[in-house]
């Protein structure tokens, strides 16, 4: 029976955004578009020795294993124990592998055992990198240990089988215009479209992006997937008409991935439109975020989300006023977790230093989790939903946890506690450095105001933000209203007497 190049190859499942998984229909053309493209384009050869890294679920694979049948190559496959620290590269030494496909995440797991990075790898000639977004700390790491590797970015979907978009890294130079432009942007881009690609970014319009333009990154190319298998509604809605030509089967592909022009001509990615959040009214790509806090010296991964937490007020403080008044109380905060380079990690109070110097007040995180390593899934991607809820822990600060030692600082730093989420706080703890927001400072002066009676401008926590200044503030101000109250009551009496009386007193006071 003869095989068209449209016909149906397999069916590739991956995950929705409404928790249930979507069946794309893939054909013969797009694979063999790639393999002759990727083969060419690299000058791959029979005499190379390829790595298969990718799970037996993901797309990938179809690249992974045919790409050395295409060449008559050798196909190298790990045992379960050989992916881990240390042992992996033992593994591609042994193996003398030369071509190898990672993700960013499996780079990390590749290099994180320092000694191993001390074995330099000869053999290694490429490393393709995809499936998530790819900084120069991740290329550096890798250079460490072949250093000769040439390292490619590489972009692409299920719906659009294997790469459709490469960037080559070029070496690091030395010149100081080189090193100013790399430490300007720190993401690596994803490059351009390979043969017969285009890749476009669309703005809210429809129309074409401008360079820096923030848009959503669509496919052109006559070598996408048929569809979603049983679902014309997300079809369509996916795979549409070019909107500059609207010819038939000139069809483009809506990753859902946002995306931006460089001056180069290069594309940058710059996250997901389904992972933005709102939080307190601002619009908010994480991985803007986890680009810039990419860029500390001591961070080696991060990842960016937003939770959400409720709060029952019987379960809280007893205390709490805002609790009381909003029985139900939504939090939702940026939460960064970061996985850290050296030991002892950065404290929270020196990543979000360096995050206010280079993001607005509303994009730094409120709270910062370190971890041993990102947990991932079985395709090598991190695995968000697997990340661990902050605890109520105290973070880790710069400054030592005092107690309070007066009543003042002990209910406040009561009120602290409660307003922020955590167990404890010190009366020489930052509140904004604990993870409070101008939202969280208005619940904070509002509780202070019922609970001491005092009236304070929101601007007096900004200007005190610790327990022990915000408290002596406290102090002052219940002494000068208790002062203001003995004068008005002393005002009062002698506004009482008579004339006579008064006289008297001043007879007495002046014999």
């Amino acid at each position: 029976m003869a095989v068209d190049p449209d016909d149906l190859a397999y069916v590739a499942f991956t995950s929705g955004t409404a928790g249930m998984a979507k069946a794309i229909r893939g054909t013969h053309r797009p694979l063999s578009h790639f393999l002759r493209w990727h083969c060419e384009t690299f000058e791959l050869k029979e005499t190379d020795r390829f790595s298969m890294f990718s799970g037996l679920s993901h797309d990938p694979l179809l690249r992974d294993i045919f790409t050395p049948l295409w060449l008559g190559a050798t196909l190298c496959v790990p045992d379960t124990d050989d992916i881990s620290p240390g042992r992996l590269v033992a593994w591609i030494n042994q193996n003398e592998i030369s071509v190898t496909h990672l993700t960013p995440a499996m780079g990390e797991l590749l290099t994180s055992d320092t000694e191993t990075i001390c074995h330099r790898n000869a053999s290694l000639r490429y490393i393709f990198f995809g499936g998530d977004v790819l900084t120069k700390q991740h290329v550096a790491r890798v250079r460490q240990l072949a250093p000769s590797a040439t390292c490619v970015n590489v972009y692409g979907t299920t719906e659009t089988p294997q790469a459709i978009g490469y960037f080559v890294v070029p070496e690091q130079g030395n010149s100081a215009h080189d090193r100013a432009r790399a430490s300007s942007r720190d993401i690596i881009p994803l490059g351009q479209g390979i043969e017969d690609v285009q890749l476009l970014v669309l703005n809210a319009s429809q129309g074409l992006a401008g360079v820096g333009e923030l848009g959503e990154i669509c496919v052109r190319t006559p070598y996408l997937a048929q569809g979603y298998l049983e679902d014309d509604a997300l079809t369509q809605e996916r795979f549409i008409s070019n909107p500059f030509t609207q010819l038939p089967g000139d069809r483009a592909y809506r990753t859902g991935d946002l995306g931006r022009y460089l001056p180069d001509g290069t594309l940058e990615f710059a996250g997901r439109n389904d992972q933005q959040v709102k939080i307190r009214g601002y619009r908010i790509e994480p991985g803007e975020i986890e680009a810039v806090l990419g860029q500390h010296a001591a961070v080696r991964e991060t990842v960016v989300v937003a939770r959400e937490e409720s709060v029952d007020a019987e379960s809280g403080a007893a205390n709490s006023q805002s609790a009381i008044r909003n029985p139900h109380l939504s939090d939702k905060r940026l939460v960064a977790y970061v996985v850290a380079n050296q030991d002892p990690p950065p404290s929270s109070g020196e990543l979000r230093r360096f995050l206010k110097e280079k993001l607005p007040d509303y994009m730094v995180p409120s709270v910062f989790v370190t971890l041993d390593a990102l947990p991932l899934t079985p395709n090598g991607k991190v695995d968000r939903r697997a990340l661990p809820a902050p605890n109520l822990a105290r973070p880790d600060l710069e400054e030592a946890f005092v107690i309070p030692w007066t009543p003042v600082q002990e209910v406040l730093a009561g009120i602290w506690a409660e307003v922020l989420k955590l167990e404890k706080v010190g009366v020489h703890d930052n509140f904004f450095e604990l993870g409070g927001h101008s939202l969280l400072a208005t619940q904070l002066i509002s509780c202070v105001r019922d609970t001491f009676q005092v009236e304070l401008p929101l601007r007096c926590l900004f200007e005190n933000p610790t327990v022990e200044e915000l408290a002596a503030v406290i102090t002052q101000n219940q002494a000068e209203g208790a002062g203001q109250e003995e004068l008005a009551r002393m005002l009062a009496g002698v506004e009482a007497l008579s004339d006579d009386e008064a006289q008297r007193l001043l007879a007495d006071k002046n014999p």
